[in-house]
């Protein structure tokens, strides 16, 4: 609890911490080390580290727990982040074989679609996309935009899913995120012309 407290407080240092403290003394506990893994992975950029310090925390949970979509999930973007397309494949898949219908399933589809190169695959899930929840199609392009490496992909999915926003909230939210792609294309103009847009 004093963990997450500071966590949520911004003291990222602290929390991290407080987590590990927990395994250390008691390295049985799965949901410890997945809490540890989580905030490595989501807190370090804040404190100018690399997510990638969330793997081993996050192995060990998947170790004491094999059927842990979300340490699976957190792993597959490390997995991309690293490239390492073998585990990444090979953790999507666990994840689709575990829980085909849970939202995570579509973004870490598009994740491996993207960052694997595979075109039909992409087709799908634009496709499937298209009628997901705001929340699915938020983190399937940020994964898609921050862990796959292809931004001219990134953009093609962007465009597609403002095509297909079904409220002025999620066509601003896609005008955001294809600024920020056109942004680090070095694409300025088309960048303004999507804030202003958004």
């Amino acid at each position: 609890v004093e963990a997450q407290h500071a966590w949520l407080h911004g003291r990222i240092t602290e929390a991290a911490r407080r987590y590990a403290a927990v395994p250390a003394r008691w390295p049985e506990d799965r949901g410890a080390w997945f809490l540890l893994g989580d905030l490595l992975y989501h807190g370090n950029p804040y404190r100018g580290r690399s997510s990638r310090e969330a793997r081993r925390p996050l192995e060990r949970a998947l170790a004491l727990d094999p059927g842990h979509t979300g340490a699976l999930g957190r792993l597959a973007r490390i997995a991309a982040l690293e490239a390492r397309p073998a585990d990444l494949d090979a953790l999507v898949t666990q994840v689709l074989t575990l829980s085909p219908d849970q939202d995570q399933a579509l973004a870490l589809r598009a994740l491996r679609a993207w960052t694997l190169g595979r075109p039909d695959e992409q087709a799908e899930v634009t496709v499937l996309l298209a009628g997901a929840r705001a929340l699915t199609l938020g983190i399937a392009f940020s994964d898609v935009a921050v862990y796959s490496g292809d931004l001219p992909g990134t953009a093609r999915l962007g465009q597609a899913l403002l095509d297909v926003a079904r409220s002025d909230e999620l066509r601003g939210y896609a005008c955001l995120m294809l600024a920020m792609v056109a942004a680090a294309r070095g694409r300025l103009d088309e960048c303004r012309k999507l804030l202003d847009e958004a």
